[in-house]
């Protein structure tokens, strides 16, 4: 490792490139909150590990803290296209209940809204969220179109 940190002391082209010291560096974007992008996680192998995390770890842990029945699953079962599931949030562990009850066909395509100044505040939280949820970051301090607009085009795309 030794030989490797002594080639990064070395002048440009070999080591980093110097910075003039009268010239401000620009200051790097943060791509969080709302900026973060979550297409990533909506791609297959994204969501074959979401799947498995879901129906592996997420719902038999729920299902050991607060057991429960779900009523009238068969009702959606004529439903094709884009449904949205809503729940009267008390907790962050009603998306874990509510990821339970959903049937797989409509599990295994969700998209989380999530508040986008408490889970997407920071990069790791904002991968872990998407990874493990689905989320996309939703505006909830003001109205937002860019918030509407996301969630708009992912009903589209079914």
């Amino acid at each position: 490792m030794k030989p490797l940190r002594k080639i990064g002391m070395l002048p440009f082209p070999m080591g980093k490139p110097t910075w003039p010291g009268t010239v401000e560096r620009p200051v790097k974007k943060r791509h969080v909150g709302l900026d973060y992008d979550t297409a990533w996680a909506r791609r297959y192998p994204a969501r074959l590990v979401r799947a498995a995390l879901v129906d592996f770890v997420s719902n038999p842990v729920t299902e050991l803290i607060a057991p429960s029945s779900v009523i009238g699953a068969e009702a959606l079962a004529r439903f094709d296209g884009p449904v949205i599931f809503a729940a009267n949030h008390n907790s962050h562990f009603d998306t874990a209940v509510m990821l339970r009850a959903i049937p797989p066909k409509f599990r295994h395509k969700l998209v989380v809204a999530a508040a986008s100044d408490y889970f997407f505040d920071s990069t790791t939280k904002a991968t872990i969220m998407s990874l493990v949820l689905g989320a996309i970051p939703i505006e909830r301090s003001k109205v937002s179109r860019r918030s509407a607009q996301t969630a708009l085009e992912l009903l589209e795309e079914g």
